[in-house]
């Protein structure tokens, strides 16, 4: 291994590595390896996302690893990872693995953790009876309803409308109001644009962390 590829491997704030067809762990790199609760890049080989600390976004994960499968290449897609140190906002690009017929045997993926570049104002605490999430001054004193913020947790877990529904109990309508009531709140326009919007304010960290919420 050269110096560059040591540096690449080892080095930078850079979290990389690939995986085959089967969504299982070929290699990465240390950063990767830690963010995974692993003491070393060997142990990561062989092993799928629903193994690794942040099982919880396993299936949307490998969601994203079919659709590179399928030839679409993934650039700077938001994503939220559960870590052992808590959660992480990140910035993802996959691609193809391509063996020397040009044909897909895995993918290759890399990522940055973006947590402490975008807060720029922590939202308001919940009412102390935990109903109300005030989301502050910059969106207008707002605030979102304890439905509305689980729904926007599994938003931010990567989870569809659909899926939402089935997991909370709840008719598709009732999630699609739901969501449409979090865009209307968040200033949003896009179900992208509030998982983007919840890395900028830091609601990611009080939404996805139960215990400062949950009865």
């Amino acid at each position: 291994m050269d110096k560059l590829q040591e540096q690449i491997l080892y080095g930078l704030n850079l979290f990389m590595g690939a995986k085959d067809k089967n969504s299982k762990y070929l290699f990465c790199n240390e950063n990767t390896a830690k963010a995974a609760g692993l003491d070393s890049p060997q142990q990561i080989i062989g092993k799928t996302d629903y193994d690794l600390h942040w099982r919880d976004q396993a299936e949307i994960y490998r969601e994203g690893d079919h659709k590179v499968f399928q030839g679409q290449t993934q650039v700077n897609a938001p994503e939220i990872q559960t870590q052992p140190d808590g959660t992480a906002n990140i910035i993802v690009s996959k691609s193809q693995l391509l063996d020397k017929h040009n044909r897909c045997t895995g993918l290759m993926f890399s990522y940055i953790d973006i947590s402490n570049y975008f807060v720029r104002e922590k939202p308001k605490a919940f009412t102390r009876d935990k109903r109300k999430l005030y989301l502050g001054s910059h969106f207008g004193n707002e605030y979102l309803t304890r439905r509305e913020v689980t729904v926007l947790k599994n938003i931010l877990l990567g989870y569809t409308a659909k899926q939402i529904a089935k997991i909370c109990n709840l008719s598709y309508r009732t999630v699609e109001s739901h969501m449409e009531h979090i865009r209307r709140k968040l200033q949003c326009t896009t179900k992208g644009d509030i998982i983007v919007m919840a890395m900028k304010t830091g609601l990611t960290y009080t939404v996805l962390d139960e215990n400062s919420w949950q009865e």
